[in-house]
């Protein structure tokens, strides 16, 4: 696929991707169209603003006349919706902001779409639209029991895929992916949180006992999952994607703390939102089975590889840093 309209590609894992494409594909197009809200980011793609093979549309998804000139003009061979909104707090006061991007949004690419079929779409989902487990794994057949706002969004919006997928033939496709870290991830989000707090040695807050479990998947390795899933996956499914890393919180900080050599003193434990799951985990057999997609990087390499990446771009991340 060479003609690729991204929607929110300004944000962490949508940069990554855009990067990604235009590394790995000579002949590739790409298109992002972005509203630049709180998570989207200029310099996430200033290094590429000047490629002839890219170029950025200012844009919402709730402008549906300027987003169906757009596809229908363009004839895009794929598109790739990372836009979502994103609230990093389980209990946000505004839940209903969500519906607005995460179900209306993708709502409106969906009824344009039946205007062009063919036109692959790629819908980057969660997993936390099936909840939380004690034990095993989730797979893409398990009913979806999400337990804050956030994830019922994104579970309305892989419901609505899958029904435009039988009732108008279109060529979509839902990619669930288990928790992504690495470069260009905002400050705000556990990962770079505990890193940036540790540059300024500042507190490292923890909810709880830290004893939630998160399956963690390098961004790196995401964006090839979703590119193969663009262009192998089969319309109409959904794929799991993970990095085979179930750890808990307190023992990803541990090992941050342990790699950029500072001090456990600075792990403070705070009171745990309400809405927090305990553990999300995902089977990711589908993917490597039918796709033959694997994760390559260890947990231990991407967090020394995020690190490092943080500590030479602390003018990135620094304007961005609310505490």
């Amino acid at each position: 696929m060479e003609n690729i309209l991204v929607i929110g590609g300004s944000g962490f894992v949508g940069s990554n991707f855009i990067h990604y494409l235009l590394a790995d594909q000579a002949n590739v197009q790409v298109t992002n169209y972005d509203a630049m809200t709180y998570m989207g980011n200029w310099h996430n793609l200033a290094d590429v603003a000047a490629d002839s093979r890219y170029q950025y549309l200012e844009g919402d998804l709730s402008e549906i006349e300027k987003l169906e000139d757009l596809i229908l003009a363009q004839h895009f061979d794929a598109i790739v919706n990372f836009a979502t909104e994103l609230h990093v707090a389980p209990n946000p006061a505004h839940p209903g902001a969500f519906l607005d991007t995460n179900v209306k949004g993708v709502l409106n690419v969906l009824d344009i779409l039946r205007s062009a079929p063919d036109t692959r779409f790629v819908q980057l989902s969660t997993d936390k639209v099936y909840g939380s487990r004690e034990r095993d794994y989730f797979t893409e057949e398990d009913r979806l029991r999400p337990n804050a706002p956030y994830a019922a969004s994104k579970g309305a919006a892989d419901l609505l895929i899958r029904s435009y997928v039988h009732a108008y033939g279109l060529n979509a496709v839902v990619v669930r992916s288990a928790n992504q870290y690495g470069p260009y991830q905002f400050p705000d989000h556990f990962i770079p949180k505990m890193i940036t707090n540790n540059l300024l040695q500042i507190k490292l807050p923890v909810y709880g006992d830290g004893l939630n479990v998160r399956d963690w998947l390098y961004v790196g390795d995401a964006v090839k999952a979703i590119a193969i899933i663009m262009e192998q996956g089969v319309a109409g499914e959904t794929y799991n994607i993970g990095g085979h890393n179930e750890i808990t919180d307190l023992e990803v900080v541990r090992l941050i703390t342990k790699q950029m050599k500072a001090p456990d003193r600075l792990i403070e434990h705070v009171p745990k939102p309400e809405l927090s799951d305990q553990r999300y985990a995902l089977s990711t057999s589908k993917v490597e089975r039918e796709l033959d997609w694997r994760p390559e990087t260890s947990f231990k390499v991407g967090v020394q590889q995020t690190i490092k990446w943080y500590e030479q771009n602390d003018d990135w991340w620094l304007p961005l840093k609310e505490d």
